[in-house]
């Protein structure tokens, strides 16, 4: 968020793009990463929900 606050306009920031400097098999890696992240994250909230069931009955 202290990034966006140093821009008076989109436009600056638009202008002041950074270039991608991750290699494609960095870029894989990351993407990985975030998808066995979210499944933890799904699986997590699906033991909590079944969790909620099983109490409440």
């Amino acid at each position: 968020m202290a990034k966006l606050t140093r821009y008076t306009s989109f436009e600056a920031l638009k202008s002041d793009i950074q270039p991608n400097t991750r290699t494609e098999a960095e870029r894989d890696r990351v993407y990985t990463e975030l998808e066995e992240f979210i499944k933890l994250l799904q699986q997590d909230l699906a033991a909590k929900k079944k969790a909620e069931r099983s109490d409440g009955q």
